[in-house]
């Protein structure tokens, strides 16, 4: 099985893939890896490369991935965004503005699917 990271962030973006489900997902912002040697993995984990492991994100993690995502994705929610998916743009914005404020969380799925 493999995860498939952000390698940007090290978030974790999902996990349990099979190699056929990692290839059709995987594109050039993300990375991936075998699960097997790392124990339970879930969605919102980071990689830490210094321990070589994957850990709980901080509070502070959670709200500097949170600011990232919003801050890249504003250009979406301008009065005139050229697509038609702009209500689920503006929805995914609105749920990562939701989230609890701790490092339990589980960052909602964009539009694109990553």
């Amino acid at each position: 099985m493999y995860i498939i990271i952000d390698t940007k962030t090290g978030r974790v973006l999902k996990t349990n893939l099979s190699l056929s489900e990692m290839r059709e997902v995987i594109n050039t912002s993300m990375d991936f890896m075998e699960d097997s040697g790392y124990g339970v993995v879930t969605l919102g984990m980071k990689f830490n490369k210094s321990s070589n492991s994957f850990v709980d994100m901080t509070d502070s993690d959670v709200r500097n991935i949170r600011a990232k995502i919003l801050k890249d994705t504003d250009w979406r929610a301008t009065v005139d965004y050229p697509n038609t998916d702009q209500s689920a743009w503006l929805e995914y914005r609105q749920a990562l503005r939701d989230m609890p404020q701790n490092s339990s969380v589980v960052f909602p799925q964009s539009p694109e699917g990553v």
